[in-house]
């Protein structure tokens, strides 16, 4: 149910992914919660909630886990794993992908 456990994307492709959704989906508030840093290990986590709502008007609400690797000075991200309920993921693609669909047909 989802990805694999494999899948990856890389910066392009993610910034590619978001761009298509923008024009049917925004989020107008996000909660940052439960942040965590280990200056030592170099590492960080946090977990999100965003709210905001489709271009058909109806809400979303998504939650996320983040968790992020720094270089060794600490000045940069070198990696983030992005975590998203799976069930709630499926269902937030799935409206994208039909408010993308409806909006391309009237061009």
């Amino acid at each position: 149910m989802g990805a694999p456990t494999d899948f990856t994307f890389d910066v392009k492709s993610y910034q590619a992914q978001f761009a298509k959704e923008l024009p049917v989906q925004g989020v107008n508030k996000t909660d940052i919660n439960d942040i965590i840093i280990d200056a030592v290990g170099r590492k960080a986590s946090a977990s999100t909630v965003f709210h905001g709502k489709y271009s058909s008007g109806e809400k979303l609400k998504l939650e996320f886990a983040w968790f992020l690797d720094f270089n060794e000075d600490g000045t940069k991200v070198t990696r983030i794993l992005e975590w998203l309920d799976t069930t709630e993921a499926l269902k937030f693609q799935a409206k994208c992908n039909a408010l993308i669909d409806e909006l391309e047909a009237k061009q």
